[in-house]
């Protein structure tokens, strides 16, 4: 008599919650970012992290504008609409306003940064990679980061600077 194949094992419920290592926020495209915004709001297991964000925790806090950065920009997994009603279109815009002024409020971002926003303008790959290299210098430097997390508003605005490029959609080449 023959056994029964055996049926592969199912994969544990850790794997199947955590599929593994986090997107960093500047790889997710506007759905993942819109998702983790989510999970973030509403999960149980997020409460410590909404109640050290509400309490000013400059790194959730950090997070939190990175994503909605990300949720601002075009998807790349859904296909352009040509002629975007004037409704949507003013909503994009609004909140691409609400984004700078975000920024504003606790950094200097020069009229070009601004219209990069607005435009969602795009950098290159190489714009790219200097934006990830200084935001390493400055993590690395403890002086940096000091004057940072204190709030200091020279050492936000280099931040926001960077964080904008890495925000920005990259060219396809």
């Amino acid at each position: 008599m023959t056994e029964p194949a055996s049926q592969p094992a199912a994969p544990a419920a850790s794997t199947i919650l955590n599929p593994g290592p986090p997107i960093p926020i500047e790889n997710m495209t506007p759905a993942q970012a819109m998702a983790r915004h989510q999970q973030i709001m509403s999960d149980p297991d997020m409460t410590e992290w909404r109640e050290s964000w509400r309490n000013g925790d400059l790194a959730k806090r950090d997070e939190f504008a990175q994503l909605h950065a990300v949720m601002s920009r075009p998807d790349p997994d859904k296909p352009a609409v040509a002629n975007v009603s004037a409704a949507a279109a003013a909503e994009i815009a609004l909140h691409r306003e609400q984004v700078i002024d975000h920024l504003r409020s606790t950094a200097d971002i020069p009229e070009p940064v601004a219209d990069m926003i607005r435009k969602d303008m795009p950098v290159t790959a190489h714009e790219r990679r200097m934006a990830e290299q200084e935001r390493g210098r400055m993590l690395a430097d403890p002086d940096f980061v000091k004057s940072w997390l204190s709030g200091k508003r020279d050492a936000r605005s280099r931040m926001a600077l960077v964080d904008v490029i890495l925000a920005r959609p990259v060219i396809r080449q």
